[in-house]
């Protein structure tokens, strides 16, 4: 059964070499819209959450803070993903599994993801 991630990221372009590059290696990628997992009534359980920090109207960091305070997603590990700087710190306060900074390479964003769905799977 493939591996299923939930792509958060409001940039066009990057969603769509993300959901790619995830579809090509054998997961199986959803994308939603911001508020669009927690409206729904009974949503995907995926494998892992994809989430970019700078998101329109929310911080894609207080998302990671409600997956993380939630029964049904606090163990289904998230992986930030922003441009700033400085959001290794807030993300990891939020419950953040790791952080990675754009640009990033294709390399460490499958080692990153790899080690964590591998990881919950031994739990």
């Amino acid at each position: 059964m493939k591996k299923q991630v939930i792509v958060i990221e409001d940039d066009e372009a990057i969603n769509d070499i993300l959901t790619i590059m995830l579809t090509n290696s054998g997961y199986s990628v959803s994308s939603v819209k911001i508020g669009e997992y927690f409206s729904d009534a009974n949503p995907i359980k995926p494998d892992l959450f994809l989430i970019d920090r700078n998101l329109p109207g929310v911080n894609g960091i207080e998302i990671c803070k409600q997956l993380k305070s939630q029964p049904q997603t606090h163990d289904i590990p998230v992986i930030m993903i922003s441009a700033s700087a400085n959001f290794v710190e807030p993300a990891k306060a939020a419950g953040a599994d790791a952080c990675i900074e754009k640009p990033f390479s294709r390399k460490e964003l499958f080692n990153t993801i790899d080690h964590y769905i591998n990881k919950q799977n031994f739990s």
